[in-house]
């Protein structure tokens, strides 16, 4: 009997224990998503360095102004239901950080005429929130990409804006294409994905 009794109380300290894990419970998804599944438009984006990118000889750390482009940058959360989030083993809802990838034409004879030209490119993160569900936890890929990486940190403000800050490639006229530290901050405008 004492055996059964130690027995139930090791569950039940299993079971307390397991429900305090680092993530979400499927239970709250229809929360989640509610609160956050959507399409967010990028409201403002500051560079950990100045940049030229648009060659007008003056450095500024706003790529909004720097770069027009970025006017069609957003993100889109995908909150998905347990079923949806199960795929190759990995559990996790999407995140895709849309944003224009600069490219130099390789035949500019001068730094005069030297302009980047932009493709919107994106790869979606699989991702899980820690338990107050204002910060993001990226799952590793399986095949990492120097050239894209997933976001550094993605969190939710207060008035559930999104303060995304990655590692990406933008143009300057002094130095080219490099990656810098940047602070983007989004707002949602439509729930329909």
């Amino acid at each position: 009997m004492k055996q059964c009794f130690i027995a139930a109380i090791c569950m039940a300290m299993l079971g307390a224990t397991s429900c305090q894990k680092a993530d979400v419970e499927p239970e709250d998804t229809a929360i989640l998503h509610e609160k956050l599944h959507g399409k967010y438009k990028l409201l403002s984006a500051s560079s950990s360095e100045a940049v030229d990118s648009n060659n007008d000889g003056l450095f500024s750390t706003d790529l909004l102004a720097e770069e027009a482009y970025l006017a069609n940058a957003d993100v889109e959360i995908r909150i998905l239901n347990a079923q949806q989030q199960y795929t190759g083993g990995i559990m996790g809802h999407l995140f895709v950080q849309w944003w224009q990838r600069p490219y130099v034409n390789p035949y500019s004879t001068s730094a005069d005429n030297t302009k980047a030209g932009y493709v919107m490119q994106a790869a979606p993160e699989k991702f899980t929130f820690d338990a107050t569900t204002q910060t993001f936890h990226f799952t590793p890929r399986e095949i990492p990409d120097p050239d894209w990486p997933a976001p550094v940190s993605v969190t939710v403000t207060a008035n559930e804006e999104l303060v995304v800050v990655s590692k990406l490639p933008v143009y300057s006229s002094t130095i080219g294409v490099h990656f810098v530290t940047v602070t983007a901050h989004y707002k949602r405008y439509t729930i329909v994905t």
